[in-house]
């Protein structure tokens, strides 16, 4: 029984994973003013993934995973040592806490009791609701504040909100129920490798069921029910996609989507024909968000616009600001979660939501954890990618080099994946 309330708990907490309603138990302020990063919080989804990990008692794990879990204790101990030198110890021991459920999180999937099928459908349904707010929020330029869902009132007019603007209008980008429009989008376009996932998954089960017409019948007819569901999911899920303007997320998804379709044909994989209306229908509703919101497209990708230029120059001034952070203390770090803070020693006086983490999540992990930190996150991936390269000429391995790749551009262009709670939960479903 016990065993039943906890998949059911783990399904309600990725159901719920976008929704950021949080207990907010202390802030920290910068003598500059209040900064996000010192908020410090228990999210509601931790709560259940606690409660889910105390229920189910100690995970069993395959062979094949036990190096990856050894990995990832030597990574935690790498963190609490970096912790002992951090530059904003309440901070960093806050940030702590979110890391300790991430790794009970990532304990309960490679737990062999654990559907991973069932969790992903929880992750997809639970994307629905907030790629309808995101709708919302883009066509009407405005977004409610709901406190108990951790949604902030956010109008296109705002000073701060993220928007794409032209010369002549400017447009909300969409939120959905997330922090950012680029968290929302790293989600979505997880989303959309996770549908393309799910149909080859439902392929394999056919294909392994030759020794009962019945059971192959069954499986034939949920196959195709699984096709109609997953096709308007594609369609909302490409189309919010394009409306969080997210550069890094469109990136990730177009250079994974290629990925897999060059290992397929490499390692010969045929694409099951049931995918291929589904992946038409997403290409589709790709090349019509483009067609009509083309204008606000290409303003992502001009520089001699104001909005862009400002992103340009803030993100050009980390790169030349992170070497100054990291020889701060570059064996042990600055502390996990305290970039923000160790910046603002080093660069006072300036306002306060121009403090930001370091726009690269590898760079923000070498500055926050330093290089014994980030030698021991290298050791975790070193031993994920060894369980894909065993794997890389099947389904599973060409799935999940596509993810270690979407992992690799995510982090490349942002900071989400370390320093917020739903980022770290991202990074763990990734892995």
């Amino acid at each position: 029984m016990k065993q039943r309330i906890a998949n059911l708990i783990l399904l309600i907490a990725f159901f719920l994973l976008p929704w950021q309603t949080v207990f907010l138990y202390r802030i920290i302020t910068l003598p500059e003013g209040a900064s996000v990063y010192g908020n410090m919080g228990v999210y509601a989804t931790e709560l259940l993934i606690v409660l889910a990990f105390l229920l189910r008692g100690w995970p069993i794990i395959s062979v094949h995973a036990q190096k990856v879990v050894r990995a990832l204790y030597v990574f935690l101990a790498a963190s609490f040592l970096s912790l002992t030198w951090s530059f904003a110890y309440p901070v960093s021991l806050g940030f702590m806490s979110h890391a300790m459920v991430a790794n009970m999180l990532f304990l309960l999937l490679i737990d062999n009791r654990t559907n991973i099928t069932l969790m992903i459908k929880s992750f997809l349904a639970g994307l629905i609701l907030p790629c309808l707010l995101g709708w919302y929020q883009y066509v009407f330029g405005w977004s409610p504040a709901l406190t108990f869902l951790g949604l902030a009132e956010k109008r296109v007019e705002t000073s701060g909100i993220a928007v794409v603007a032209t010369d002549t209008f400017r447009s909300l980008r969409a939120y959905g129920s997330f922090p950012h429009p680029n968290i929302f989008g790293g989600f979505l376009a997880v989303g959309v490798l996770l549908i393309g996932w799910m149909v080859r998954q439902s392929h394999c089960e056919e294909e392994s069921s030759t020794t009962k017409q019945s059971l192959r019948t069954r499986l034939l007819r949920c196959a195709r029910n699984d096709k109609w569901m997953y096709t308007p999911l594609i369609v909302l899920f490409t189309s919010t996609l394009i409306l969080t303007f997210s550069r890094g997320a469109w990136l990730a998804l177009t250079v994974s989507l290629v990925l897999i379709l060059a290992q397929a044909f490499w390692y010969k994989k045929l694409i099951p024909h049931r995918a291929i209306p589904i992946l038409t229908v997403g290409m589709v509703t790709i090349l019509l968000s483009v067609g009509i919101l083309h204008t606000s497209i290409f303003a992502r990708f001009n520089p001699a616009l104001r909005v862009e230029a400002i992103s340009i120059e803030e993100r050009s001034s980390q790169y030349r600001t992170f070497p100054s952070v990291f020889m701060m203390n570059p064996l042990t770090g600055v502390g996990p979660g305290a970039y923000v803070f160790a910046l603002e020693r080093i660069s006072k006086g300036q306002p306060s939501w121009s403090y930001q983490p370091m726009h690269n999540f590898f760079l923000l992990l070498l500055a926050e954890l330093g290089l014994i930190g980030f030698g021991a996150f290298g050791y975790l991936v070193f031993e994920i990618v060894r369980v894909v390269f065993v794997h890389r000429k099947t389904t599973g391995g060409i799935f999940g080099a596509s993810f270690l790749v979407a992992l690799l551009f995510l982090g490349s262009f942002d900071h989400y994946l370390f320093s917020l709670w739903p980022g770290l939960a991202l990074l763990v479903f990734l892995f």
